[in-house]
């Protein structure tokens, strides 16, 4: 067993605000695709509706400022998730740090020994 005594505040906010990242990209696109199908349904109905007199111009303008309003805030939003979930890593590892402090940390089981690493194999040894 190893035991994980400490946890680097610098490395924890960058795996928290890859996983913000990552997340807030997987989620905003589906967001985005939704919102964007739900414009379209909406044009569409729109414009099937709409009697002869009335201009379509404003119509169109209405839907692309809104899937443009839903681009920027996509962007927006993954900007500021990276960003919040890099705080809340550091925050998190404070906190483990701070509790392993007074219980110990997490002990891991790895399969190779802790004392014995595994050499890796080098260029010459790939193509001799």
């Amino acid at each position: 067993m190893v035991t994980v005594k400490r946890i680097g505040v610098n490395s924890a906010f960058k795996v928290g605000a890859m996983i913000g990242l990552i997340t807030s990209i997987i989620s905003g696109l589906l967001f985005v695709g939704l919102q964007a199908l739900f414009y379209s349904a909406f044009a569409s109905l729109m414009t099937s509706s709409v009697t002869s007199n009335v201009d379509l111009s404003s119509l169109n303008a209405m839907t692309a400022f809104g899937v443009a309003g839903l681009c920027i805030f996509f962007v927006v939003s993954v900007v500021f998730s990276a960003i919040a979930g890099g705080i809340g890593g550091v925050i998190l590892a404070f906190a483990y740090n701070l509790a392993a402090r007074w219980v110990g940390g997490l002990e891991v089981e790895l399969d190779e020994e802790p004392g014995k690493r595994k050499r890796a194999a080098s260029f010459d040894d790939i193509y001799e």
